[in-house]
């Protein structure tokens, strides 16, 4: 059986599992990381596969920074 997870980059913390992100659909966490990949600011998620208890990562996005302001 294999599912699909989402996790953020915290900056101390290192890699955390966002709760109720997760799904035996990939289509589900490919737009959850979409949605808050859109935001300003936004920290980097990465798409974890778990499939026999062996962890994968799938995709990882590299955030957003801070709106730049004059």
């Amino acid at each position: 059986m294999k599912f699909y997870k989402v996790q953020t980059q915290h900056p101390v913390l290192e890699w955390r599992d966002i709760p109720f992100a997760e799904s035996k659909s990939r289509a589900y966490c490919d737009g959850y990381v979409d949605c808050m990949d859109s935001h300003y600011p936004s920290a980097p998620c990465r798409i974890i596969r778990i499939a026999d208890g062996v962890e994968t990562v799938v995709r990882e996005t590299r955030g957003r920074g801070d709106v730049h302001t004059n």
